[in-house]
């Protein structure tokens, strides 16, 4: 008799977009463009609430609020929160260093920005005068593959809008501006995630500060404690367990 109520302030629909084979989603209600500082239920409706890396983007004391009106009597609630200074925080920090270096104004996703927009616009002196840093651009690539982590956000945009320029003949203009401004858009969307995601992250003194929050709205924790990778011996993030005393 599980019932599950999935909901996420982006616009989540994964049975449109992901395979079920096993019919996992049959009994899920995704819900896209809900935040958890304003829940779309009745008080005490459900008899847990667990948010994995969602709850520290919220308004802390307005989601505490509704977690505890939706919670019913001798329900429970778990959380796992991102940990700053934790390995994972510290990963997110040195791909966001990168990513910067190549979005500056003469990295090498900017500098092909810039070069494309003034092609487009027949700005024939301002590609001759932008050209003279593709070398340094180039030379600042190769340098990023030498250490990429995996997936590597800065090195993937920087070496595919370097190839865009080289092969610009190819494209229609109109196409290659689109194509660039789009990966643009999308390289700098990647920075501000990960600039947000280091900005909620919950030191110590943070976690010790929310479970006085929960208490304060009559839910008892039974237990918060780090998570860690004992393999790499580093933190990963803080989990929470708490229940709503019948």
């Amino acid at each position: 008799n599980l019932r599950i109520e999935a909901v996420d302030a982006a616009q989540i629909d994964p049975p449109k977009v992901m395979a079920d084979p096993g019919g996992l989603f049959s009994d899920i209600q995704f819900q896209g463009g809900i935040r958890l500082e304003a829940l779309p239920f009745p008080d005490a409706s459900f008899d847990a609430v667990i948010s994995q890396f969602g709850f520290e983007y919220a308004n802390e004391a307005q989601a505490i609020a509704e977690v505890a009106r939706v919670l019913a009597s001798g329900g429970r609630l778990r959380f796992v929160v991102h940990a700053r200074d934790g390995g994972v925080a510290r990963d997110i920090a040195d791909r966001l260093d990168r990513l910067r270096a190549v979005l500056e104004d003469h990295g090498p996703v900017t500098l092909v920005r810039t070069l494309v927009r003034a092609l487009d616009a027949g700005d024939t002196a301002a590609v001759t005068r932008e050209s003279v840093h593709l070398d340094a651009a180039i030379a600042s690539v190769r340098k990023l593959a030498q250490h990429a982590p995996r997936d590597d956000a800065a090195h993937f945009y920087a070496s595919e809008f370097l190839r865009s320029w080289a092969l610009r003949d190819r494209y229609r203009l109109s196409d290659l501006r689109r194509s660039i401004e789009d990966g643009w858009a999308n390289a700098d969307g990647v920075a501000t995630r990960q600039e947000e995601m280091l900005r909620v992250a919950r030191s110590h003194e943070d976690v010790i500060t929310l479970i006085s929050k929960l208490a304060a709205r009559g839910l008892a924790v039974a237990e918060a404690q780090e998570l860690r990778d004992e393999h790499r011996g580093i933190r990963i993030a803080w989990l929470i367990n708490a229940h709503k005393p019948p």
